[in-house]
């Protein structure tokens, strides 16, 4: 739901993990195995029946859905900003579960403090209004309605496109597959 068009492509085209995913996704397995309670990394997958979409929290406290997170980030975050990435995929999470809070741990593995790096767990709670709530229930809707038209017509044009960083030759493995328009064959996105 986060990139409608990747969501396109890996169900059109599944592709298996490369090497580098497979270290990167190991990493951070280890680390969820390590710091979050219970026998695995997440609190398993899950249906939600309003939206229609699997979906699996790494944790439920209490009715609230959390995330934990690694990043190799040197700096900690000052505004949501900087943590709206992982904030997202949690706001899905807490649709599915009808929850207006959330909380997000972070496992800083570089941080800088006093010119050394250090690893560092930084946890952010967040809430919404039922108001918040009602839009994001809203967007997930009009999302997983695009993915469907789009599967059904073999076509993603009318999906957006992904996040710049997430779409380029080097970043994604369906670039050939996508050639999103406005980015395919320009030197920014084909290196």
């Amino acid at each position: 739901l986060l990139d409608p068009r990747m969501g396109f492509w890996s169900r059109k085209i599944p592709k298996k993990l490369t090497e580098r995913e497979v270290a990167m996704f190991a990493i951070g397995k280890g680390l969820h195995e390590r710091f979050l309670p219970g026998p695995g990394s997440d609190s398993g997958e899950k249906t939600s029946v309003e939206f229609g979409i699997t979906y699996s929290p790494d944790e439920m406290r209490d009715g609230v859905p959390r995330e934990f997170k690694t990043t190799r980030s040197y700096y900690e975050p000052k505004t949501v900003k900087d943590v709206s990435l992982y904030i997202e995929q949690l706001q899905i999470y807490m649709a599915c579960e009808d929850s207006l809070k959330g909380g997000l741990d972070v496992m800083y593995l570089n941080l800088k403090e006093d010119g050394k790096t250090t690893p560092a767990m930084r946890s952010i709670n967040i809430e919404y209004t039922p108001e918040q709530m009602a839009e994001v229930k809203k967007e997930i809707k009009l999302t997983v309605h695009m993915i469907e038209a789009a599967m059904a017509t073999d076509d993603p044009t009318s999906l957006p496109l992904c996040r710049e960083f997430k779409c380029s030759r080097s970043a994604c493995k369906w670039y050939e597959n996508c050639r999103p328009e406005g980015r395919y064959g320009t030197p920014k996105f084909d290196k």
